[in-house]
């Protein structure tokens, strides 16, 4: 009784383990395929650079757009083509996708960094200095904290 029943968990673990991975699907998209918002975004941000690559990321009911840029930034948008993250890999990301209260903050009380990231994070934005440090924002662009 007891290893039928053991047997019997391991193919329920094992057939929700399919199951859960079989939801999970990243499939590449050629850039003319990219929803017109995301490439409108993409011209106007960053004009000097070229998309690189781009998936669809379907994870169960979730829907993202992943395109990384020639210069190495990746970009992240929500299914409704919104931008929901940045990554500058490091480098200073454009003025214009930072939030104009989240730039006036930074460049005030720290004059001599520039933002390398950003992200939107559930009702708070979140933005890495060069210098290493991260900061919280609310929705609005008001400074929260210094996040660990």
């Amino acid at each position: 009784m007891k290893k039928s029943l053991k047997l019997i968990l391991v193919v329920l673990i094992l057939g929700l383990s399919f199951i859960l991975t079989a939801c999970e699907k990243e499939t590449p998209i050629m850039e003319k395929e990219l929803p017109s918002e995301i490439k409108s975004y993409v011209e106007r941000h960053f004009s000097m650079d070229k998309i690189s690559f781009s998936v669809k990321d379907q994870d169960g009911v979730k829907l993202t757009y992943d395109i990384t840029l020639q210069s190495g930034v990746k970009l992240e948008f929500n299914s409704a083509k919104e931008i929901i993250d940045i990554d500058g890999n490091n480098k200073k990301l454009p003025d214009s996708v930072i939030p104009e209260k989240i730039l006036s903050y930074v460049g005030s009380v720290f004059p001599n960094a520039f933002v390398t990231d950003w992200k939107l994070e559930g009702r708070f934005q979140k933005v890495e200095l060069n210098n290493s440090m991260d900061l919280l924002f609310d929705a609005d662009g008001n400074f929260k904290k210094i996040d660990d």
